[in-house]
């Protein structure tokens, strides 16, 4: 924990308050062979094994854009990067960029991407969510799911059954909403978690504790 507090601190953008650590834009994950990995704004993706570095932007790589938003990992190592330019697919050694002109995502900017169970990718989007079995497109809106106007996906996470938690983010003053929405494969739910009617609640993370 104090090295990846360390490694957090060189990288910068990090707030404290109340004893609380924030890391701004970042996306950090652990790999199966305790690589970190570290998505952030204008930098890139950024790895970190046994004290060595490796950086990856547009510089040096076929990255579309070093403003990164989010990381998952496939069970097979397959790393997947959003970034504001579409969602790419690093194989470790080759990179494959998917986005609305050469896929049926609906728009470039990628705010998050999540792997279920079964391996399908699930990539949140202004007012979207899209589900991707990596032959079959899948695509949510306002039309056929719980997506809310004027917000973004910012997490998708799972829960021990399998159900999808999808955390939604506004920056419209005139709705003042955000919220979390729940949904099993069959049925959308929507989470209300406000105190009250007049209040908002933005979801950025969300985590399954152990019971």
């Amino acid at each position: 924990v104090e090295e990846l507090f360390k490694i957090i601190e060189e990288l910068g953008n990090i707030q404290v308050s109340q004893g609380r650590i924030s890391l701004g834009s970042f996306s950090i994950k652990l790999d199966v062979d305790q690589s970190i990995w570290v998505a952030s704004r204008n930098r890139g993706i950024q790895r970190y094994n046994n004290g060595y570095w490796m950086l990856l932007n547009k510089e040096n790589s076929a990255l579309p854009e070093n403003h990164t938003t989010d990381i998952a990992f496939e069970n097979n190592g397959i790393k997947w990067f959003g970034t504001e330019k579409g969602l790419v697919r690093f194989d470790g050694n080759k990179m494959t960029l998917f986005n609305s002109q050469n896929s049926p995502l609906p728009m470039d900017y990628i705010y998050s991407v999540s792997i279920d169970g079964q391996g399908r990718k699930w990539i949140g989007l202004m007012e979207h969510l899209v589900i991707y079995d990596d032959n079959k497109w899948i695509i949510f809106s306002e039309e056929n799911s719980k997506m809310k106007k004027g917000h973004s996906v910012r997490k998708i996470h799972f829960d021990s059954d399998g159900n999808a938690l999808i955390g939604l983010y506004t920056t419209w003053e005139s709705i003042r909403w955000g919220g979390l929405i729940k949904y099993d494969g069959v049925e959308w739910q929507d989470i209300d978690i406000r105190q009250n009617q007049n209040s908002s609640f933005n979801v950025v993370d969300i985590n399954s504790d152990s019971k």
